[in-house]
């Protein structure tokens, strides 16, 4: 073999397995699961209940339907300390209430929040 043809063989299958790499480790979205864990509807609905409300929210809202779309959103402003986050999500909740921000889905009122945090919810849960 030519050792220009080794060069070129040997920088194409480098390439061939660094891209694949470089966009896993990219997806790989890293965030407290707080996000996703409505804690005022998981106590009036199950699981199943709040993952079937979040595919509403994300039907109903197309542009919020990804994960890291909406962990950007719901941790928009947010301290990333452990306590910092459920009590931001929840004064979230209640500002979003009190301005009007909310939702309708399936007949239940929600704010904004609660639905992503549902749509969040219903993203990451095993199919």
């Amino acid at each position: 073999m030519e050792r220009r043809k080794f060069i070129f063989v040997a920088a194409s299958g480098v390439t061939t397995m660094i891209i694949p790499l470089g966009f896993y480790s990219c997806s790989n979205l890293k965030y407290d699961s707080a996000f996703a864990k409505p804690i005022l509807l998981s106590n009036i609905w199950d699981t199943q209940i709040i993952a079937e409300i979040g595919e509403l929210y994300q039907k109903q809202y197309p542009k919020e339907n990804t994960e890291q779309e909406l962990v950007e959103i719901l941790s928009e402003g947010i301290s990333m300390e452990k306590n910092d986050i459920s009590e931001s999500i929840t004064s979230r909740i209640e500002e979003d209430f009190k301005t009007g921000k909310i939702v309708t889905l399936d007949g239940w009122i929600l704010s904004e929040t609660e639905g992503r945090q549902c749509a969040l919810f219903s993203l990451i849960q095993p199919k």
